[in-house]
């Protein structure tokens, strides 16, 4: 998993799984999620980042056991 943040545009890409987008689908305004051929969801997309998130550029993973 990895996460890609564009200040320029910002715009926050989470990509679950590095496969092949064959379908989007926007969820709710500038939230969309991507699908691969099986219709697993492999990325989630997010417009005007910085509205939606804290710090877009920051990102934080924590293992819950």
């Amino acid at each position: 998993m990895k996460a890609t943040y564009d200040k320029k545009r910002d715009v926050l890409y989470i990509v679950l799984r590095d496969i092949e987008v064959a379908n989007s689908d926007e969820q709710r305004r500038g939230v969309t999620f991507d699908f691969d051929k099986d219709s697993n969801l492999v990325g989630i997309e997010i417009l005007r980042a910085s509205e939606c998130v804290d710090n877009p550029a920051k990102l934080d993973f924590t293992t819950v056991e």
